[in-house]
């Protein structure tokens, strides 16, 4: 069995031999006509379709290979460009915010025009009570003192406690020191707006000894009253979110949710005469 293998072996080497050899003398001087030649054609053609179709499976699949790489940098190409154009997007999102809370500040200055104010910019707040405290960049350069009351075009935001050249602090409504007297326009009634520190975290403050006689309901507006604080009159407060009626005392409680969004607060204005 072992020399039948080797036989046939040598039988198809010598056979393959001959027609690689025909094939070549064909392509080189030109024998293509004759009985041998038809013969032997009809043996090498599917030999040579083989070995061309293997050939173009090879050239195809290389091919594949070299699209696929410049699909691949055109998809990268693509990618990047949208980040960038995402990128811009965003940065015009920016300058757009901007330019509408500049406008708000610069309307809302032109409506207080008969108040004395200094704009100025949030530059810092607490880490551990960004609610309760935070600094302006603008000082006692800037004509700003002690107790002069912040607030902006939405509403109260609180007055300075600290000062210097080219900064000041500011205590919120939202601090647990704050107090503010404060009446709803609706029916008259006065309270007292007071900080509370888990309230704060949602831009809340608590109201405080209402008459159990008031006619306040939720919604209604809640401003500064004028008395017993150093806020004038006519500030927004914001808005009574709930109402809580007190069995025993004199008086009920309401929630407030503040008309600045303190989390957001970028620019305010600064009453200094």
């Amino acid at each position: 069995m072992n020399f039948f293998k080797s036989k046939l072996f040598i039988v198809l080497a010598i056979v393959t031999v001959i027609i690689v050899a025909f094939m070549i003398l064909s392509a080189a001087f030109g024998f293509g006509t004759g009985p041998v030649s038809n013969g032997l054609n009809i043996i090498t053609t599917p030999v040579q379709n083989g070995i061309y179709g293997i050939g173009k499976g090879i050239s195809s699949f290389f091919e594949g290979i070299g699209k696929s790489g410049q699909y691949k940098g055109l998809y990268d190409e693509s990618q990047k460009r949208v980040t960038e154009l995402e990128a811009e997007v965003r940065e015009i999102d920016t300058l757009k915010n901007e330019n509408d809370r500049l406008r708000a500040l610069l309307d809302f200055e032109e409506r207080e025009k008969d108040k004395k104010l200094v704009a100025a910019q949030v530059a810092a707040s607490s880490p551990d009570n960004w609610y309760a405290e935070i600094q302006l960049n603008k000082g006692t350069n800037s004509g700003i003192r002690k107790d002069n009351v912040v607030y902006t075009d939405n509403g109260l935001v609180g007055y300075v406690t600290e000062v210097g050249p080219t900064w000041c602090k500011v205590l919120t409504v939202l601090d647990i020191n704050a107090s503010v007297g404060c009446v709803v326009p609706r029916s008259g009634d006065t309270a007292v707006a007071e900080g509370d520190a888990e309230l704060a975290q949602n831009s809340e403050c608590s109201m405080n000894y209402i008459s159990k006689d008031a006619t306040v309901i939720v919604g209604d507006s809640v401003e500064t009253s004028g008395l017993g604080s150093i806020y004038p009159a006519g500030i927004l407060i914001g808005k009574i979110s709930s109402i809580t009626p007190e069995l025993q005392g004199l008086y009920n409680k309401a929630t407030i949710k503040t008309s600045v969004d303190f989390k957001s607060l970028r620019e305010v204005v600064v009453i200094v005469g």
